[in-house]
């Protein structure tokens, strides 16, 4: 597979996607062996937040940093076997994204309140999640 190379776009200062690891900070161009099945890249991508790069600019921020191709081999995808996309999917939202995504389950008000009142992503998500169950009952 070809290597992929992104960038931040101008409307954002940072980027992180939990689910593949990917992390690109202002003025970074990043290689990575493949593009992976993320919403939150497909979502930064489609917005302007992320975008793509060429391999001349990757290599003229390469000359920047002071490493050469060799240095900085593209970042190699793992997706963890045990990985649960829709944990992870949450995780890698915002914390608007989440909160709207909380209200639209149409929970009753003290539902929602417990999970939006819990300030650790990963403890409202399992919050989220158990209060979910319940729904499904």
């Amino acid at each position: 597979m070809a290597t992929k190379y992104l960038k931040l776009g101008e409307k954002a200062s940072m980027f992180f996607d939990p689910f593949t690891q990917i992390k690109v900070i202002s003025n970074q161009v990043l290689a990575i062996d493949r593009m992976p099945k993320s919403k939150k890249i497909s979502v930064a991508l489609g917005a302007g937040h992320l975008v793509l790069a060429t391999e001349s600019e990757y290599n003229a921020y390469l000359k920047k940093v002071g490493k050469t191709v060799e240095d900085a081999p593209p970042m190699e995808i793992v997706i963890p076997k045990k990985a649960d996309p829709i944990k992870d999917e949450l995780l890698g939202m915002t914390r608007e994204e989440f909160v709207a995504h909380v209200k639209g389950q149409g929970f009753q008000k003290k539902d929602t309140k417990a999970v939006l009142d819990i300030e650790d992503p990963e403890e409202a998500v399992k919050e989220f999640r158990r209060i979910e169950k319940t729904y499904e009952e």
